[in-house]
């Protein structure tokens, strides 16, 4: 799964949201991994570079297969996970997704303190937080939860990302939306690119509809498989202890459920804000990390 943000005039992207989705189809059972989008790999015909840039670099330089199939030989070589389909996102694909489904609910056990970029001032931020309980998200709100991470980081916006896949799982099952996919497909069709045809997803979400919380298991890797490290004057993610990483990949099925990723450890205490929404976003390596993410 993909995410990527094009803006206006904009001739190239980034693929900031990059998840791995597994599914068993004997155990009934679902695992998704988030792969951060600093993660510093090697991408084929480019050279040592951060993994969000692969996705437009495969589409630019024709790649067999297009940008999708090239992250998808990262994934392999540095995982040893095998791709076999892909979905590619437009975040604004996400608002009106969220918005078609009237909105959907997140629950969080502590308050999210988080910026995010003023709407018509350049340069200053604005604070987006949400109280401890049952938040209400509408698109907008649902973009900035999933997407921003300016006072928090890559790992926790991973473990956000998960949850509000579950929200909009459970929002979907309440409406009945599987048997609307067709219209949803149609209406929604300008917002994603997959090699999957309709009656693909249709048998996919059937499976996804009967399976309860336990079923659906979340990873973001720990702070010590993957390290903050600097490249020359740019700031980015390397796999830090190898053995770890695939260690913690193996403990995919045992994780807990997506519907409890986003929620901050029972024995930990609440995060509060540290940076005022008009100062200088401080590098995200220098910033305390909002709890400490799960592996």
């Amino acid at each position: 799964m993909l995410g990527i943000d094009p803006r206006p005039g904009d001739k190239a992207w980034r693929t900031d949201t990059i998840m791995v989705v597994a599914v068993d189809h004997e155990a009934q059972q679902v695992g998704i991994f988030s792969i951060p989008r600093d993660l510093w790999v090697d991408v084929p015909g480019l050279g040592p570079a951060r993994i969000n840039q692969a996705d437009f670099h495969g589409e630019n330089a024709k790649y067999p297969g297009g940008g999708p199939a090239l992250v998808g030989k990262i994934i392999e070589d540095t995982f040893g996970v095998p791709i076999h389909h892909w979905v590619r996102i437009k975040q604004e694909g996400l608002v009106e997704l969220v918005d078609a489904l009237g909105g959907v609910d997140v629950t969080l056990n502590c308050p999210l303190h988080e910026l995010t970029p003023h709407p018509t001032k350049p340069g200053q931020w604005e604070k987006f937080e949400l109280p401890a309980g049952v938040n209400h998200l509408d698109g907008a709100a649902a973009k900035k939860f999933a997407t921003f991470r300016y006072n928090s980081n890559d790992f926790y916006r991973g473990q956000r990302q998960q949850q509000l896949i579950w929200a909009i799982k459970e929002k979907a099952i309440q409406l009945d939306a599987i048997t609307k996919l067709p219209q949803l497909w149609t209406a929604l069709q300008h917002t994603f690119t997959t090699d999957l045809g309709i009656l693909d997803v249709i048998r996919l979400a059937r499976i996804g509809a009967g399976l309860k919380p336990e079923q659906i298991h979340g990873l973001t890797f720990s702070t010590e498989a993957i390290v903050y490290a600097q490249v020359g004057e740019a700031q980015v993610l390397k796999i830090g202890d190898k053995d770890l990483l695939m260690k913690e990949l193996g403990s995919l099925w045992t994780q807990k459920s997506i519907s409890e990723q986003g929620k901050i450890g029972s024995n930990a205490t609440c995060p509060t804000p540290t940076v005022p929404p008009t100062a200088t976003i401080t590098p995200l390596a220098t910033l305390a990390p909002l709890g400490t993410p799960t592996p």
